[in-house]
């Protein structure tokens, strides 16, 4: 697959899992479950082993942002965003993704 193929089939399954349109993934949309959205799209575009700057370019937010989510998007899903992580893990299933092991 190529990274347009990557992209389409990452929304789609961050779609699936959160019920948030493919179309308002990376909205401008505020809302802590539009941000969620956001934030496992990057992470899962990273587990398919995107680099940042691809991530950015295909997403159109900064790469200080998805350093950050880098960073922090997996600690999220462990810690107290229990809905985050099951959503994730959802995603990740959907895709075809091994859960990181953890570290």
């Amino acid at each position: 697959m190529d990274s347009t193929q990557d992209f389409q089939a990452v929304l789609a399954a961050v779609s699936r899992a959160t019920f948030i349109p493919e179309g308002r993934i990376f909205s401008k949309c505020k809302g802590q479950e539009f941000s969620d959205a956001r934030w496992m799209a990057v992470q899962l575009l990273i587990d398919l082993g995107y680099y940042d700057r691809q991530i950015a370019d295909v997403t159109g937010m900064t790469q200080r942002a998805i350093n950050k989510i880098r960073a922090e998007a997996q600690k999220r899903a462990n810690g107290t965003w229990k809905q985050f992580g099951k959503n994730l893990e959802q995603a990740r299933n959907l895709l075809g993704i091994e859960q990181p092991s953890k570290a």
